[in-house]
């Protein structure tokens, strides 16, 4: 019987360890963009005047990785700055059709005389963005492998408390 508790036990146990990793996985994939996200709130509005539009393209392996660059000027309290962000997500990646649109949406409006809106962050006005949308297609591989963890970890400990305790002699 000794032994039978014990297994359960470790079955429980063991469970929650692995459905904690899936938790905190998810945490740490989808969280800081969520948050980086949240502060653009408080960033201030401000009008650029569009320099340049690139799609960059990379060969990595045999992989192709897609970006886009822009360079913009923009005034805040009557100071002239430049900026280069794009979004909130920095870097590159193998979604080369939102890249696409990314780039051609940019390029139509680089005409020189259009403004384009984007976000400064009041503490450094060298972090500016132009979107502030969570792509959630680079991030669906992370967040689905974390989850297939959780819920294993979640079912090993649900087996180990459904085991019925019973004396075996």
């Amino acid at each position: 019987m000794a032994r039978l508790i014990l297994l359960r036990k470790h079955y429980i146990f063991g469970g929650l360890a692995i459905l904690t990793i899936g938790v905190i996985g998810l945490l740490v994939v989808v969280m800081p963009l969520k948050l980086k996200q949240m502060q653009t709130k408080n960033w201030l509005p401000a009008k650029a005047l569009l320099l340049e539009v690139q799609l960059t393209e990379e060969n990595k392996g045999g992989k192709y990785l897609y970006g886009v660059k822009a360079v913009y000027n923009f005034n805040l309290n009557g100071e002239p700055f430049e900026g280069t962000g794009v979004g909130l997500q920095r870097g590159l990646d193998d979604d080369k059709s939102f890249h696409e649109e990314t780039y051609q949406r940019l390029s139509r409006l680089n005409t020189g005389a259009n403004a384009i809106d984007i976000l400064v962050n009041p503490k450094n006005t060298r972090e500016t963005i132009i979107e502030t949308n969570i792509r959630w297609w680079p991030l669906i591989k992370p967040i689905i492998g974390c989850s297939i963890i959780g819920l294993i970890g979640f079912f090993i400990a649900l087996y180990g408390w459904m085991t019925p305790k019973t004396d075996i002699y």
